[in-house]
């Protein structure tokens, strides 16, 4: 790599670094320890690093400080990042992104920061030991575009800038005090940084905002007069990205609109309107968008109804809930996510007073005591609320916080999708022989902090105090494998009543005592009539008060996980019941995330109708119409009078009991018997096949039979779709319906059954690449299933190919051609139809060239034809429970 000219002192002087800028904080000097620079770098005169360019996964040697520097200290550079693709890639964590500026470390490698660039935000993480505080900036930056970014540390408080403007600060990353290398570009030889660095400087001292300021207006000499990129600060939206399947006109359907959301009630539009703001959790889930739903009107349970939602752009931020105060103010709190104030303290929005106006104000940083949010209560918080406790008017806290017990759900503290094998995780494993989870769980302890009106009229919260269990000295808490509670303080019966969530489904009531201005609770009872738990939501992270009727009835809502919003409704505690969900209009078709479909004519009128199943275990039908792109709203599939609902229970997901509720359902549908009618045959959390055959009513199906062989259940992969193939594919010659399937082992195989139509298995065969080689989609442990198949000729050669869609983590497995996110992918029949073999996977990618983009979870693959031009198009189903299509035309 070609070495650069040294930067002239002269130039190093006009920029301050010789001299300093107003001599308190001089820079340290910053060396390799080779007398020359090594490829790809430049020094100067007194052979401090001036320039680096690393391209490639070049790797350069450790730089050295002149001296340690820690306690309070300063890191500056220019950057300029040459791979959007690198820079911008969503999701998890892989050996490529994110990409790496900087590590600066201790001589023991004890201590350790570094920098980084997770989807465009500047990420800062350090640690003395086990825990790897982070704090990322409020803004992303772009490719292609300079940015000067300084770190200053002094105190507790860490503060970064970007061209010259403070852009964030946070007080959870630890104390340093002997930092003296710095390994630029690489964590390891990993995640190896892409463009160039101008100027890396280290202080003994933390720059002050002037100094800072200044060094950001004297840009040096290489970059001139180039624009200077602008970050883009706001909420993130991954909405709308592509086209999305719709609920006809008119039609009501449940409002669900992305993964693990929040959910709160505004009063925009006035007090008359019960209006919602909701939030997913997690802005990098795909689908996920702040917004904001209008009430339409009310259906006929009483309950409102609305429109499809208006994104809210430029509002940053994640779990937002309103708050009205007795003095008419409503206030908009939020986790600080892309805020200056750091993405672990709670902030507050206050409206532009206008009716209708979705205009905020800059977000207010939240104090206790004076304190923020993160350093009163810590990062381990379990859930939080605002509202009036003690009666005198003024909004106060509840907050849940995670006990530091150094407790770890997963068993031996090993994560699931690291690749490897773990001894006591994955497939058959996680489980004692009492069938209880080897891991651990965690305890919550309940604290209130009293509120007040500051003398600039800001709402801000005294120390925090415990929430005593009926008694002095004794906290509330509550022992479970999540994390999740969601809290509120409600008037149950004219008393005050702490309602707190937990295990997954369970709501408690706790009602309230004060006792010389402690807060003490009666021993907790179960809300809901007959004890019983959520049906359907569960990891509730909100509770808002939709409406308190003049019976004395109290409406609540509960958001959660799967992202319906269901309301509670009763007038004492023990009597309260599940109304159902909210409903929306019209708009965007989805159910319970990580939808999977099939598409099939299953009721006969000529208009192929979408079978679903979901993360939740449901299955749904959705009636076509004349447009392939609209639907009728769903309805639950029945079987033997009961609605289909395929669930893990305690001992079910190798996930452990924190999946009791979840289901996988993932279904097919084709013509098993050869009579000429369909069946749908499902998969599930279990790996079980089950087949549920058609009625003369097109909700009720038969009821359920399961695939066996040798006499046992045959068992499968977990979570992944099987498929038909046709009995004219003749596939190895047995001239009956076959079902290709991901097999215990992981591998995909073909299930050919004893006779036609029979659910007894004589012989599975697996499929090869065409070098032999068994296809493997999926990988070890958590990586384990995870796959949707398909059969269709997608090439129209005349031969069946796979078409298929697997978690975004899983593309390593298979492929050398990833895409930033969960994406369709095809495997080739290179052979024939009844000895297929199979060319490597190959991504389904857009006209542009580009691939999708469907995050995480899930991209669950369909082909069939949508506009019936004779080739098949697709259907996607997307973590965010919505069916997103595809013609032809639109891809490569």
């Amino acid at each position: 790599m070609k070495i650069f000219f040294q930067i002239s002192l002269l130039a190093l002087v006009s920029l301050g670094f010789s001299t300093g800028l107003s001599g308190e904080a001089m820079p340290v000097p910053l060396r390799f320890r080779s007398s020359r620079a090594p490829s790809g770098a430049a020094v100067g005169a007194n052979r401090e690093i001036e320039k680096i360019v690393i391209k490639n996964n070049a790797e350069l040697p450790t730089a050295v400080l002149a001296q340690t520097v820690g306690e309070e200290f300063s890191l500056g550079f220019w950057i300029r990042v040459e791979s959007e693709g690198l820079l911008t890639q969503s999701g998890g964590w892989t050996d490529r992104v994110p990409l790496t500026v900087l590590v600066a470390s201790s001589a023991d490698n004890k201590e350790r920061l570094v920098i980084r660039l997770p989807q465009g935000r500047v990420s800062v993480a350090s640690t003395t030991g086990r825990d790897w505080p982070v704090m990322n900036s409020s803004g992303r930056i772009e490719a292609d575009q300079w940015y000067h970014v300084v770190l200053t540390r002094s105190g507790a408080l860490t503060r970064l800038y970007i061209n010259g403007a403070l852009d964030s600060t946070s007080e959870s990353l630890p104390r340093l005090t002997n930092i003296s290398n710095i390994m630029f570009g690489r964590f390891g030889s990993m995640r190896h940084f892409d463009g160039t660095m101008i100027a890396p400087r280290a202080y003994a001292g933390a720059l002050s905002d002037a100094e800072i300021k200044a060094l950001a207006d004297a840009r040096p000499a290489e970059i001139g007069g180039a624009p200077v990129g602008v970050t883009q600060a706001g909420s993130v939206v991954t909405f709308g990205r592509y086209p999305a399947m719709r609920v006809a006109d008119g039609e009501l359907h449940p409002l669900i609109d992305q993964l693990h959301l929040s959910a709160t009630v505004v009063h925009w539009r006035g007090k008359q309107a019960k209006d919602l703001f909701i939030c997913g959790l997690h802005p990098n889930y795909f689908g996920g968008r702040p917004a904001y739903f209008q009430q339409q009107g009310v259906d006929h349970r009483g309950l409102p109804f609305y429109d499809e939602g208006t994104t809210i752009r430029g509002l940053p931020g994640t779990e937002f809930f309103s708050v009205v105060r007795d003095d008419g103010r409503e206030e908009l709190f939020a986790k600080g996510v892309g805020t200056p104030h750091g993405d672990n303290n709670l902030v507050s929005y206050t409206r532009n007073a206008a009716p209708g106006t979705l205009e905020f104000g800059a977000a207010r940083n939240v104090t206790i005591d004076g304190r923020s949010f993160e350093h009163a209560f810590g990062k381990q918080i379990g859930g939080w609320w605002v509202g009036n406790i003690d009666d005198d008017g003024v909004p106060d806290m509840l907050v849940a916080t995670i006990k530091p017990d150094g407790s770890n759900y997963w068993p031996d503290g090993e994560g699931m999708w690291g690749g490897v094998e773990r001894k006591n995780s994955g497939k058959g494993r996680g489980y004692d022989v009492q069938g209880e989870w080897l891991g651990d769980r965690r305890t919550s302890i309940l604290y209130w902090a009293k509120g007040k009106i500051d003398s600039q009229g800001h709402l801000v919260f005294a120390d925090k105090k415990p929430v005593h269990y009926g008694q002095i000295g004794f906290e509330v808490q509550w022992r479970a494998g999540e994390r999740e509670r969601a809290l509120a303080c409600v008037k149950i019966g004219g008393r005050p009543v702490i309602l707190h969530t937990g295990s997954l489904d369970r709501i408690l009531a706790l009602p309230v005592v004060f006792s010389n201005d402690e807060l003490i609770v009666e021993a907790s009872r179960t809300l809901l009539e007959n004890g019983a738990s959520l049906h359907e939501t569960y990891f509730v992270h909100s509770i808002s008060v939709l409406e308190e009727k003049a019976d004395g009835t109290l409406r609540l809502i509960l958001d959660g996980n799967p992202g319906r919003l269901v309301v509670l409704e009763g007038k004492q505690i023990g009597e309260f019941r599940e109304t159902g969900s909210l409903m929306m209009q019209g708009g965007p078709l989805a159910v319970d995330t990580l939808g999977t479909p099939s598409r099939y004519d299953w009721d006969g009128d000529g208009f192929p109708d979408l079978i679903i199943g979901d993360s939740s275990g449901w299955l749904t039908f959705w009636r076509g119409t004349k447009d392939s792109s609209v639907y009728h709203a769903g309805i639950f599939m029945i079987s033997g009078g009961e609605v289909v609902h395929h669930q893990a229970g305690l001992t079910g997901s190798i996930q452990g009991p924190n999946e009791k509720r979840w289901g996988y359902l993932q279904p097919t549908v084709g013509d098993w018997d050869g009579d000429g009618k369909a069946e749908i045959i499902t998969n599930d959390i279990f790996g079980v096949l089950t087949l549920y055959g058609a009625t003369s009513k097109p909700s009720d199906l038969t009821a359920p039979s399961i695939f066996k062989k040798d006499g046992r259940t045959y068992q499968t992969a977990w979570r992944s779709r099987p498929a038909i193939i046709p009995a004219e594919m003749n596939f190895a010659e047995s001239g009956m319906p076959t079902l290709l399937h991901m097999d215990w082992d992981g591998d995909l195989a073909v299930a050919i059954p004893d006779a036609q139509g029979s659910l007894d298995v004589a012989r599975v065969e697996k499929l090869a690449y065409r070098d032999g080689k068994p296809i493997v989609l999926c990988g070890p442990c958590g990586s384990w299933g995870r796959a949707e198949l398909s059969v269709t000729d997608w090439n129209g050669d005349g031969k069946w190919d796979i078409v298929f869609g697997t978690i975004r983590g899983n593309q390593r497995f298979y492929s050398k051609d990833r895409g930033p996110g969960a994406s369709p992918y095809w495997l080739e029949n290179v052979g024939t139809n009844e000895k297929p073999v199979f060319a490597e996977a190959r991504p389904v990618r857009l006209k542009d060239g580009k691939h999708m983009d469907f995050g995480i979870h899930t991209a669950a693959a369909y082909p069939t034809d949508l506009d019936n031009d004779g080739m098949p198009d697709l259907i996607v189903g997307a973590e965010d429970g919505k069916i997103y299509r595809f013609f032809r035309s639109d891809l490569e």
